[in-house]
């Protein structure tokens, strides 16, 4: 994998921030891809938790080399409770900003005696894994996590500090491009959400089918339980439904600490 420089990237996330017209769904897309393709990593995933990290995440995106359904693990298991999340209950009560590595926060014995070894790092085979955490200024928490194959060692420090010099730019990315949803959107199963997805990018039906893997018959029935819960009637509603709030300039903030930020400079 040929890996980008931290210039290249800080240019691709100016566009990024510059089109207006992403969903949630595409924006995390195009970081994770911007992650991956700057780090050379296996693994990069972003997660989105609008009522902050001790709470369920409303939006999951991963990069690796798995199915549709094994990603979905990453989404399923920010839905436990936070004692069966040690890292994310780690997190919690942690510096904001900061890229920690995962040896740092938790042993090895800690992190393979709980429900996330079992069912989530061995059945994907994940390895070394880094993260950090950031706070828009309205309570909204992104965590920006990459990961090692297992097997494949641990990550170098030069890697570690490369991600430690985007993570504040894919941060800052985020932070003026993440919409608030509409309320009946937070309910969304991942299927109902792809589906949603691709009618707001212009898809039809039968093209909807194609790219879900679904019938023609069960895109329509998604449809209608999207018209259902929007309150709409018509895809055209559905998609000024889709409308997300207004943000103030002030909440689009993330938390930097001073010492981080210097180091993202020296590097970069």
């Amino acid at each position: 994998m040929s890996v980008r420089s931290l210039n290249e990237a800080i240019y691709r996330l100016g566009k990024v921030s510059a089109d207006r017209s992403l969903t949630n769904v595409t924006l995390l897309r195009q970081l994770v891809d911007i992650t991956v393709e700057t780090l050379g990593v296996d693994i990069a995933a972003l997660g989105v938790f609008e009522k902050g990290i001790e709470n369920s995440s409303s939006a999951c995106c991963v990069r690796g080399p798995w199915t549709e359904n094994e990603r979905d693990y990453f989404l399923e298991q920010t839905n436990w409770q936070l004692d069966e999340r040690a890292i994310a209950q780690r997190l919690a009560g942690l510096r904001r900003g900061r890229l920690y590595h995962r040896p740092d926060l938790i042993s090895e014995r800690e992190g393979r005696g709980g429900k996330p070894f079992s069912e989530f790092q061995r059945p994907l085979v994940t390895g070394d894994q880094a993260l950090v955490l950031y706070r828009r200024t309205d309570g909204i928490e992104l965590l920006l996590s990459i990961n090692k194959v297992d097997g494949t060692g641990t990550f170098q420090r030069t890697t570690l500090a490369r991600a430690g010099a985007l993570a504040p730019f894919i941060a800052q990315c985020w932070a003026t491009s993440w919409k608030l949803e509409p309320a009946w959107m937070a309910g969304l199963k991942p299927q109902g959400r792809a589906i949603l997805e691709s009618l707001l990018e212009g898809y039809d039906d039968d093209q909807i089918a194609q790219r879900t893997g679904l019938s023609y018959h069960s895109v329509r029935a998604h449809l209608k339980r999207l018209f259902r819960d929007a309150g709409v009637r018509s895809r055209l509603h559905l998609m000024q439904a889709c409308k997300p709030q207004t943000m103030e300039s002030d909440a689009l903030v993330v938390e930097i600490p001073a010492d981080e930020m210097e180091a993202q400079q020296a590097i970069g």
